[in-house]
């Protein structure tokens, strides 16, 4: 497992608990991902992407631990912009399951007041046999609220979608769901950890599990009055 690996699973184990210390500063792991968390958002916003030198200036302590993961996380998010799965990858980094991801259907995303209701998941058994079922629990029937970026994503994959389908006539596929191939067949959970891995591989950056880098969001979200629901993969 990477660092952010790592980090990412401490995060949503125990989140109170203290990760940082410098003299009387402290910053709970939380705390540390929320920081980093929104300092990413700066840097990808001002162009920080994969082979950016970032520099750091700051005494050895809390906020170089918060500029460090910051430059990290900016990395991918910068560097997916333009690829197809750009929605469905911020869709995972926003909170929602892979197997959510690839169940999510637009009759599910309001486009118009910026909301999803998160209540199917498609997965697989033995990595070989789709199975769609419900969320784990009522908590994971969900509806959230679409950050700006992720609602503009939304907006362009839909309209890139309704190009492909005049395109291709009578052979497009129309399976209802959001995260479809070019012919509009759905994509599997297992091909879309392929082409996230393919991608951080591509940038020059360590492998790390769409499940996990969910929970890096998880804080940032809770603290702006998102309904969250975390479970067991």
């Amino acid at each position: 497992m990477t660092v952010l690996d790592l980090f990412a699973a401490q995060v949503a184990r125990t989140p109170e608990a203290t990760a940082v210390v410098c003299g009387a500063q402290r910053l709970s792991f939380a705390e540390l991902d929320r920081r980093s968390a929104r300092l990413a958002q700066r840097l990808t916003r001002r162009g920080v992407g994969p082979e950016t030198l970032v520099g750091l200036c700051a005494d050895r302590g809390v906020h170089m631990a918060v500029g460090v993961l910051a430059v990290r996380f900016s990395g991918f998010i910068h560097g997916v912009m333009g690829e197809r799965l750009y929605a469905a990858l911020l869709l995972s980094l926003m909170g929602l399951r892979p197997a959510e991801v690839c169940g999510l259907r637009w009759e599910d995303v309001g486009l118009e007041n910026a909301t999803i209701d998160s209540a199917n998941m498609r997965t697989m058994m033995g990595n070989r046999y789709v199975v769609e079922k419900d969320t784990k629990s009522l908590a994971g029937e969900r509806a959230l609220p679409l950050p700006g970026p992720v609602l503009d994503a939304l907006k362009a994959f839909r309209a890139l979608q309704e190009e492909e389908r005049i395109a291709l006539g009578e052979a497009y596929v129309v399976s209802g769901y959001v995260l479809v191939h070019e012919t509009g067949v759905a994509f599997t959970i297992k091909q879309l950890r392929r082409r996230a891995y393919r991608l951080m591989q591509l940038l020059g950056l360590r492998r790390v599990r769409l499940y996990l880098a969910r929970a890096a969001c998880f804080t940032y979200l809770a603290n702006r009055g998102v309904p969250c629901a975390m479970g067991r993969a």
